[in-house]
Order: C-alpha cells, then sequence, then structure tokens
C-alpha cells in the first residue's frame, strides 16, 4: 500500500489477477481491475492488538468499513466481495480463530487460516505440533463444514 501506482500498473497489465496483501492500516483505495485484497488480522481485537500494537485491530476495521461503504459495485459486485481476511495462527491468537470467523462472516468475503513459521528454534509464537494444533485443524475444518463459501481452506 506504500506504492500504489505499482499496484495500479499490475493491475492494469493483469486485470483481475493481482492480490494486494495488507496488514489494513492505510486507507484501501479503489482499484479498477484488482482481484481482491488479503488483510491480515491476528485474531479478536484484543489479541491483535497485543501482537500489532494499540489500536490496529479498529483502524484496519474502519479503513475495511470505509472501502466497501465508499466504493460502488463492480459490475453488479457489491464491494465486500473485495475482501478477503488471513489469519496466521499462532501461541498467542490460537483460541480466537472461531471467534474471528463469527465476527465478520457476514463483512467480507472470505477468511483463510495459516500456522505461523518459526524464525529460530525457540520462536516463541511457534503453535507447536500436538494436541492443541490439532484441536485447531479441526476448528478450521468444522468452520469449513459450516461456512463452505466462507472460509478459503479446504479440509485437506
Amino acid at each position: 500500500m506504500l506504492r500504489p501506482d505499482i499496484i495500479k500498473a499490475f493491475c492494469d497489465e493483469m486485470p483481475k489477477r493481482v492480490c494486494v496483501v495488507t496488514n489494513g492500516t492505510f486507507p484501501l483505495p479503489r482499484f479498477e481491475n484488482l482481484y481482491f485484497y488479503w488483510i491480515s488480522l491476528d485474531g479478536t481485537e484484543e489479541i491483535h492488538d497485543s501482537i500489532r500494537g494499540k489500536e490496529s485491530y479498529a483502524k484496519t476495521r474502519q479503513n475495511i468499513f470505509d472501502y466497501i461503504e465508499k466504493q460502488p459495485k463492480r459490475n453488479g459486485k457489491p464491494s465486500w466481495k473485495d475482501i478477503w481476511i488471513t489469519m496466521t495462527i499462532n501461541s498467542l491468537n490460537y483460541s480466537t480463530v472461531i471467534p474471528l470467523v463469527k465476527e465478520w462472516k457476514d463483512k467480507v468475503n472470505k477468511i483463510g487460516f495459516q500456522f505461523h513459521t518459526p524464525f529460530t528454534k525457540d520462536d516463541p509464537l511457534w503453535l507447536s505440533f500436538g494436541d492443541t494444533r490439532n484441536k485447531i485443524v479441526d476448528e478450521i475444518i468444522s468452520l469449513k463444514k459450516s461456512y463452505p463459501e466462507y472460509v478459503a481452506n479446504t479440509e485437506k
């Protein structure tokens, strides 16, 4: 989002194939040929803010709502269809998967999940393999069954 001119150039060159990955703390401009915004949220507001900084969740939420409110429909598609959320699951936020889905399911097009990849041997955000991680995977599979068009992950 620091270089909207570059994003516009890519959208013009590759229509409907460009996805902008962002934390959403800058306003989300409309790009005519954008495929979608992929916005990172690290859990519900309290947890997200503990990871990303005070009031970062509120800023991101407001930018999403401002985008949705201000954008006209494109080819009959409502602007909330342009917004996907991504959550990187880690040792601090794993308990917020279900609440985050419930909070956003009627507000944005999709949500996707992945697990934090450790950068060092003793990375504090690493959620190691085991019962907790298996429970989270089972929760995501259950959410996919409940909201098949909303949860981007497959059962595999």
